[in-house]
């Protein structure tokens, strides 16, 4: 069975939350997200779960928005309407723990007219970002 990744997409005044990843010598962007847990009542609400761990942000679930499968990982993208929060990585998170000098996990706003100048990861990603926002 092909794992599934949750993801969340979160547009709040033209701007868009991602992960800015530091990993080595590599720097580029992520969309917040990861894996379903048992007690996720559906792939959206994981979405919705991940984001707030790794962003302490409010959401509430939208829609679907997208799907696409890199290495071997079918990846669920989920429209997120932003409720509130501030943008922090939580000290509690798994991504907290992770987090080292060269493996940094940094949620930041991006303003969605710069999507296509950012180095987002995977291409797919950036790709239907810049045409669903564009």
């Amino acid at each position: 069975m092909k794992r599934i990744r949750a993801t969340a997409v979160v547009c709040h005044d033209a701007k868009i939350v991602l992960i800015h990843r530091i990993k080595g010598d590599q720097q580029y962007y992520t969309l917040p997200g990861g894996s379903i847990e048992p007690e996720d009542a559906s792939v959206g609400i994981a979405a919705v779960r991940e984001l707030q761990e790794e962003t302490s942000l409010v959401t509430k679930l939208g829609k679907h928005i997208f799907s696409y499968t890199y290495k071997d990982v079918l990846n669920e993208l989920f429209l997120c309407e932003y409720q509130g929060g501030q943008l922090y990585l939580p000290e509690d998170s798994l991504e907290a723990e992770l987090t080292t000098e060269t493996n940094q996990f940094n949620p930041v706003w991006i303003p969605v007219a710069e999507i296509g100048n950012t180095n987002i990861y995977p291409e797919p990603v950036k790709v239907f970002l810049k045409e669903y926002f564009g």
